[in-house]
C-alpha cells in the first residue's frame, strides 16, 4: 500500500478486470457503489475492497473454475437467487460443466436441504436452456 493515504490503491482498470473476466461486464450495482464511493470521496474504501475481493477470488488456490463454484453452492445455501446465479454464469465462462453446478447443488441439499437443491436445480435448467437457445440462435451463451 503507498505511503501517501491519498494516493491510488487501484487503477480502474484493475478493478474492473475480473468482472469483466468471469461475468462479461461490471454489474450495474458495482458501478453505482463505486459512484456513490466517489460522490463522498470514499473511493479507496471500495478500491481496497475491490483488492480484498481480487486476492479471494482471482488469485484464490483454488483457481476461477472451482472458487466459483463453490460460491455457487454458498449461495444456494443462502437461498440467494440472483446471487448464486451470477456465480453460476461466472464458473461456466470459467470452464465448469452444469454437471459441475449440480455437483455443487446437491452440497447445498445436504447443508441447507431441499429449497438450496432446488434452486440450485431451477437456475441450472435456466442457464442450460439459455445456452441451447444460444447455440441453436448460432451465438455464444452467457
Amino acid at each position: 500500500m503507498p505511503d501517501d493515504a491519498s494516493a491510488p490503491i487501484a487503477t480502474p482498470s484493475d478493478l474492473t478486470d475480473i468482472y469483466r473476466l468471469l461475468l462479461g461486464h461490471v454489474p450495474e450495482h458495482i458501478e453505482r457503489r463505486w459512484a456513490t464511493e466517489a460522490r463522498l470521496g470514499r473511493e479507496n474504501t471500495g478500491k481496497a475492497i475491490e483488492l480484498l475481493r481480487r486476492q479471494c477470488i482471482a488469485e484464490n488456490p483454488l483457481g476461477l473454475k472451482v472458487q466459483q463454484i463453490v460460491q455457487f453452492g454458498q449461495l444456494l445455501a443462502l437461498l440467494r437467487e440472483p446471487e448464486a446465479t451470477r456465480h453460476a454464469i461466472a464458473a461456466l465462462r470459467a470452464g465448469a460443466s452444469f454437471s459441475d453446478l449440480a455437483g455443487a447443488a446437491e452440497s447445498g441439499l445436504i447443508v441447507a436441504g431441499m429449497q438450496a437443491y432446488s434452486l440450485g436445480l431451477r437456475i441450472i435448467d435456466k442457464l442450460a436452456a439459455e445456452a441451447d437457445a444460444a447455440s441453436e440462435a448460432g451465438r455464444p451463451a452467457a
